[in-house]
């Protein structure tokens, strides 16, 4: 269990919170249409949203059908071997002379996907990569800056990039060449 759930306030935290991420759920886009991704761009900067935190992201990934992890997920999770630091850190990164406050987020991902043509299965860890580290955009997945953070590179993301990977994963074994193809990947 999260460590803030317990706390007094959580209850009326969660539903404050909630009418706000319904609003980014409704604004998700369905489609890779660019209008779809401009309309959620101007919820994003409309929301002023930076991070959800874990309620936040609860919710959504709720509403998303992907429901919270089991006791034993968490325990594998928290492993030594797979996060060395189960918390968050810190540090100083310089670049071209500015000081920039980065925080070292990590994130353990288990996956579990079939398709037509195969199967995709395994665990992950991805870090968070450093500002100006990512030079490239990816091909499947399109980060979208909020408008009040232009400093934000959501391709630095521990999350995008595991999704980015698995998605070029499930790329090479052809499960998503056709829509078809892609009807039948499921997990």
């Amino acid at each position: 269990m999260e460590r803030g759930w317990g706390l007094w306030g959580h209850p009326a935290f969660v539903a404050a919170l909630r009418p706000l991420v319904s609003v980014l759920f409704q604004e998700l886009p369905t489609s890779l249409r660019e209008e779809d991704w401009d309309q959620y761009a101007r919820a994003v900067g409309t929301l002023h949203i930076d991070n959800l935190g874990s309620a936040g992201t609860s919710l959504l990934l709720a509403w998303m059908g992907i429901h919270a992890v089991s006791p034993e997920f968490r325990f594998r999770s928290h492993c030594k071997d797979k996060l060395a630091h189960v918390r968050r850190l810190t540090a100083n990164v310089w670049r071209q002379g500015v000081a920039w406050q980065r925080t070292l987020v990590m994130a353990y991902v288990e996956y579990d996907l079939e398709g037509c043509s195969g199967c995709v299965k395994g665990s992950a860890v991805r870090e968070n990569a450093y500002q100006g580290e990512v030079l490239v955009d990816s091909r499947w997945l399109r980060a979208t800056t909020p408008p009040f953070n232009a400093f934000a590179d959501r391709r630095t993301c521990c999350e995008f990039r595991f999704f980015d990977d698995l998605i070029e994963e499930l790329s090479r074994k052809q499960m998503l060449a056709k829509a078809a193809s892609r009807a039948t990947v499921h997990g």
